[in-house]
């Protein structure tokens, strides 16, 4: 016997049964008989299974009690009622064996609904209101208000044909005190979900606004519940860009021009940085801070930062048409970067408006490096020169010695520029 072939039939069977699809429904029974009782000339009968020697398996046993339930059914649906009573029997001791209460219930129900039909000749209204009772007491007993309510309702109609109203009046007051109650539960449940959905689409927001303004590493942190967040950075690499003479060029834009050149060449860094897997910190009017090996350290920091520089400075000569037509007549356009290494602080500040910064002398090393730099060039420190030696041949790169140059606020300082052989870094 091909039980995955029983279990696909009976499924189309009821959703046949379901759409209504009555004939369908039946010729799908009538095959499933078939297949449960090749040998029979005669309708089909349980009792094949029921007292067979071998014992049946629990999974068998559900798949017979399905059918039986859903013969007597379509039995009940033909007014084949002492058919359909056979069958609904069969399915209750099953589904009792099976230890499955709700479809106990069910069944119950079902058994209940077929001898208060006063059409058959069998009814019993008797055996009716003792089924009825049995699956209030049960779905009492396992808590299933629901259906507890709809028992009631049961009981209650069953009361008001036999005219019996003071049964009537008890229970049909018991089914509209759990329907009210099931309706308040609902509406409390609705106003909670709608609430957690609130709430998540508040966090959402939230997460998604702090990934535009912090490091993905720092949103996951503050979504984990840390309120401070002050880091100590011993080596890291920070790089400084500016626009050369921005002054003069601003003045001689409109603001819709000047705020929509600003956004294009701020998105093109930002899409260089995320490339080489560096960090815009902020940007402060035309200049650009960056940086790399912080809040997530990478030991190779240096050579990601050198890299972010040189297609930073690529893209400044050879900047898209589109772009360069909004800046005034007459007027070039030409970058200034400057980069150090060593030791920061970093971390959140603020409380409405929070950002991520970092302090210290390497932050503002590098922007002297910028500050001191000639257009379209890359001013480094010597500290970072050092730190390059490494990579310097197979990044294809030089430094060009600049020699010993006064810088405001730390002295004479020797610094050199980078410089790329080959611009496809």
């Amino acid at each position: 016997m091909n039980v995955d072939e029983l279990k696909s039939l009976l499924e189309a069977a009821e959703q046949a049964e379901r759409s209504q699809s009555f004939t369908e429904a039946e010729q799908l029974l009538e095959r499933i008989v078939s297949i449960l009782s090749p040998q029979s000339d005669h309708a089909f009968s349980p009792e094949i299974f029921i007292h067979r020697q071998r014992p049946l398996s629990a999974e068998f046993k559900h798949l017979l009690a399905r059918i039986y339930q859903f013969a007597g059914a379509v039995h009940f649906r033909l007014s084949h009622y002492s058919n359909s009573l056979e069958f609904q029997n069969y399915a209750l001791d099953l589904w009792i064996q099976l230890q499955d209460g709700r479809k106990c219930i069910e069944q119950k129900i079902s058994l209940a609904a077929l001898h208060s039909l006063e059409a058959w000749d069998g009814h019993n209204f008797e055996k009716a209101e003792e089924y009825l009772q049995s699956a209030l007491d049960q779905s009492t007993a396992i808590h299933r208000k629901k259906i507890e309510s709809q028992v009631h309702e049961r009981l209650a109609d069953l009361y008001m044909h036999q005219r019996v109203w003071g049964k009537f009046a008890d229970h049909f007051r018991k089914y509209v005190f759990i329907k009210d109650e099931l309706q308040e539960e609902e509406a409390r449940e609705q106003a909670m979900k709608f609430e957690r959905e609130k709430e998540k689409a508040r966090l959402e927001a939230t997460e998604s606004l702090l990934h535009r303004m912090l490091p993905p590493s720092i949103v996951a942190r503050m979504m984990n519940g840390e309120t401070s967040i002050a880091d100590y950075h011993e080596n890291i690499s920070v790089l400084f860009a500016d626009i050369v003479g921005f002054t003069p060029i601003a003045t001689n834009m409109s603001a819709a021009s000047l705020l929509k050149f600003m956004n294009v060449l701020f998105e093109r860094y930002d899409e260089i940085a995320q490339k080489h897997g560096c960090e815009r910190i902020k940007t402060i009017g035309d200049g650009y801070l960056a940086l790399c090996g912080a809040p997530v350290f990478t030991h190779d920091h240096h050579e990601r930062i050198t890299k972010m520089a040189i297609d930073m400075q690529y893209y400044a000569t050879h900047a898209d048409e589109d772009h360069l037509r909004l800046l005034p007549e007459g007027m070039d356009f030409h970058i200034r970067i400057g980069v150090h290494c060593g030791p920061i602080v970093a971390g959140v500040i603020g409380t409405g408006k929070i950002s991520y910064d970092v302090y210290g002398d390497t932050v503002n090393i590098a922007a002297r490096m910028e500050s001191y730099s000639d257009p379209d060039k890359i001013h480094v420190s010597k500290e970072f020169r050092d730190a390059a030696i490494g990579f310097e041949r197979t990044a294809n790169i030089r430094f060009t010695d600049r020699g010993e140059i006064d810088i405001k606020g730390k002295g004479i300082m020797n610094t050199f520029f980078l410089e790329c052989n080959d611009m496809s870094l």
